[in-house]
């Protein structure tokens, strides 16, 4: 397992070894009800990155933020460039790793497991009446630095892509979504392999180790060295798909942000 992930055991030594100088944790969820649950059991010293707050509010739902918003959430969470950001809790977390990564953070993780499996173990937890505000601070936190614009991809390059044969695109939405019987019932984009989300995980639900990643996309005819295009429905688990494909080292990975609720709604895409 690369730096890009990290275990319950691992943070715990960290926090309990006094090296968590600067170690930032961050429970990622997507509106009320993260927000009840982050209340009610977080990791110590937690804080919460409501992904409705931390991506555009546009027709394409989460899609990467801007560098004013970026830089206003850094603030808001009080990060800065020297400190270690681990992210947990469940499908969101890669989409907030993803952001960061993006806006060139040069030290961000994810917790494998999550808080299922930090509550398995027995470690401790606290229980928060509010999450942190840190707005009014006068450190200087985290500013966005030149996006790695490589990392995404968008609509009308998408287009450009489909049926050449150095590029693959993977779906990484449910079956049923593939084939046309959830969401929107239009298919899926044309050539496009389907790998669920949830085949990258474990039951325990653990991000899979690297022997076990690498015979699922050699099954599912995945060739490392072509340039590889990751969606979903709206650009939250197509960050799953590119974490994992980064982990077992694809070259060239890219995100499609609009994913499928833009694809679809396009009138030249309409009748796929």
């Amino acid at each position: 397992m690369s730096n890009l992930f990290i275990k319950s055991d691992a943070l715990f030594r960290m926090l309990t070894e006094k090296k968590s100088v600067g170690l930032k944790l961050l429970y990622v969820g997507m509106g009320e009800s993260a927000h009840k649950n982050f209340y009610t059991k977080s990791l110590p010293n937690a804080n919460i990155l409501d992904l409705h707050e931390f991506t555009e509010n546009s027709p394409n739902l989460f899609t990467t933020p801007s560098p004013v918003l970026f830089n206003r959430m850094m603030k808001k969470l009080n990060i800065l460039e020297t400190n270690e950001v681990v992210f947990y809790n469940g499908i969101s977390t890669a989409k907030a790793w993803f952001i960061m990564k993006y806006y060139g953070h040069p030290s961000t993780r994810i917790l494998n497991g999550g808080i299922r499996e930090w509550n398995e173990k027995g470690y401790p937890v606290n229980i928060h009446k509010s999450a942190i505000d840190y707005t009014t601070t006068k450190c200087t936190t985290f500013t966005a630095k030149e996006p790695k614009e490589e990392m995404l991809i968008d609509y009308t390059e998408v287009l450009e892509k489909i049926g050449k044969s150095d590029v693959q695109i993977v779906d990484v939405r449910t079956e049923d979504q593939y084939d046309s019987k959830e969401h929107n019932g239009k298919g899926h984009i044309p050539g496009a392999i389907n790998i669920p989300y949830s085949e990258f995980y474990t039951q325990e639900g653990f991000l899979k180790e690297k022997d076990q990643i690498n015979e699922l996309v050699a099954s599912a005819g995945l060739d490392k060295d072509k340039e590889t295009i990751a969606y979903c429905h709206g650009g939250v688990t197509a960050c799953i798909g590119y974490s994992a494909f980064e982990e077992v080292g694809f070259g060239k990975v890219r995100m499609y942000d609009g994913s499928w609720a833009e694809y679809s709604s396009k009138d030249e895409t309409k009748d796929i």
